[in-house]
């Protein structure tokens, strides 16, 4: 698809603002079938005045069949993300996918979103990550997506300073039967409170989650074992599960790995990565992987900090001394020159 002065839609990136502007007045669509429309990392950044036109021509009788809209990484704010929203909602179109990551979006350009969402039912694919959306904002998008106007599949809310209020607002909404089938949450502020209100989510047998990401929160030992419960319960759907860069240590991961021994989990996939996983659970959860095919482990640390070992030896809970200490100094040891150096520094304890 192409719009005015020959410029292809896909290929609208890294423009500067008053050309991706000019360009954007008019899409000629005398070649029928779909198109997309970039206007993402622009020099400096979209403001309202400028939102505004790109929101008017986004209304135009003209602009019938756009699909995709990408306006990633533009610093909008939440006036421009209005504008944007209030077109979304009065357009002529059929979006399916919206980008708006990293836009400075906060809960009050969240709740415009949400409004477009239950009047945009075609909206499959929106991308809201690295914003600043916060608990505020998860609940007018949570609410959007239990309204049932809402046809979303794929949510990205990952970097958005989620807590364990936020979270409990998406776990309310994704057990309402609704279409979410892909959900993102990394890089929030997530506890045990959070990831047990989404654990209860997933084992309601109304959710139809399939892949959840919670890696790099602060997800603990509860929140594992509630974790471990929910994947075990015939009516999770999850494939895919999230848990890497969490504060989960043997006592936490050892629920985890009982639940994968399983036979009947429905679970293919955990990532486990830059928690505390000692040697013994890591083989646990290996030979659960040899029986069952299908499933796919990562658990293990590529980096271990010495100054992580106060931490780890103090989560090890019941684990024996003379493996916990083996399993640090697995960790530390590398390999230079086809010889085995290890690297220790004293800790003070």
């Amino acid at each position: 698809r192409r719009v005015h002065g020959g410029i292809t839609a896909k290929m609208f990136s890294s423009l500067s603002n008053r050309i991706a502007v000019d360009g954007a007045t008019r899409f000629d669509d005398d070649e029928g079938g779909e198109c997309s429309l970039t206007l993402r990392d622009l020099t400096g950044e979209i403001s309202a005045e400028i939102a505004l036109r790109i929101a008017t021509t986004l209304q135009s009788d003209q602009i019938s069949s756009l699909t995709e809209l990408n306006l990633a990484n533009n610093r909008m704010g939440d006036d421009s993300v209005r504008h944007i929203s209030t077109a979304i909602q009065n357009s002529h179109f059929s979006l399916t996918k919206l980008s708006l990551h990293c836009n400075r979006i906060s809960a009050d350009g969240a709740r415009d979103i949400a409004a477009a969402m239950q009047r945009h039912r075609t909206l499959t694919k929106l991308y809201l990550g690295n914003n600043l959306i916060n608990n505020e904002g998860a609940r007018y998008i949570a609410l959007a997506i239990q309204s049932g106007e809402c046809a979303l599949k794929e949510l990205y809310l990952n970097d958005n300073r989620i807590g364990d209020e936020g979270a409990g607002h998406v776990a309310t909404a994704i057990q309402r039967l609704c279409s979410l089938t892909l959900l993102y949450l990394n890089g929030n502020l997530i506890g045990d409170e959070g990831a047990c209100h989404i654990a209860n989510a997933v084992q309601s047998g109304e959710c139809s989650l399939t892949t959840l990401y919670l890696g790099y929160n602060h997800i603990g030992d509860i929140g594992a074992r509630q974790m471990g419960f929910a994947i075990q319960s015939t009516n999770c759907p999850l494939i895919m599960l999230d848990l890497s860069r969490n504060r989960i240590s043997p006592r936490g991961a050892h629920h985890i790995a009982n639940a994968i021994q399983n036979n009947r989990l429905r679970l293919q996939k955990v990532d486990l990565r830059h928690n505390y996983l000692p040697n013994s659970i890591v083989q646990v959860m290996t030979q659960a992987m040899e029986r069952r095919k299908s499933f796919h482990l990562i658990a293990a640390k590529e980096h271990f900090r010495v100054e992580e070992l106060g931490e780890f030896l103090s989560a090890a809970g019941d684990c024996g001394w003379a493996e916990v200490v083996q399993t640090v100094l697995n960790r530390i040891v590398t390999l230079q020159n086809g010889r085995r150096i290890l690297k220790l520094k004293t800790y003070h304890m």
